[in-house]
């Protein structure tokens, strides 16, 4: 099974990492890439979520942040996972996530084994929230 993949954040150097890191895990592949949720719900409205498996978004980004695009994808693309991947984040940020149905959360700084395992628990319609 191969699983496609959104990835939103505003820093080039992390998609890059990303993508550098997803070069090891095949069953992942890399639809899109997008600065803010903006783009992404663009996106989405405009090509649907038909392939689409998972949404990897940073939390603070320009014109729409990683919280709110994660509210409006559950309300209107529900069947998209979302994952998280942030350094800005406070007990406040992940309640509120977890009220909007996120499916996981993962520090930046995590292992890149943890951010696969993450990833490949979510696609696998579990929860996944790092014990940091």
């Amino acid at each position: 099974m191969k699983y496609n993949l959104i990835i939103a954040d505003d820093h080039k150097m992390f998609i890059d990492g990303l993508l550098s890191i997803l070069s090891d895990a095949p069953e992942f592949s890399v639809t899109t890439t997008a600065k803010n949720g903006a783009q992404v719900i663009k996106y989405l409205d405009i090509n649907g979520t038909k392939d689409l498996h998972l949404l990897i978004t940073d939390l603070s980004m320009p014109e729409m942040d990683g919280i709110e695009l994660n509210r409006i994808i559950k309300e209107k693309y529900p069947t998209l996972k979302t994952l998280v991947v942030s350094m800005h984040i406070d007990g406040g940020m992940i309640e509120k996530l977890i009220q909007n149905n996120v499916d996981g959360y993962v520090p930046k700084n995590a292992e890149k084994d943890e951010l696969l395992t993450a990833m490949r628990t979510i696609v696998k319609g579990e929860k996944y929230f790092s014990r940091k």
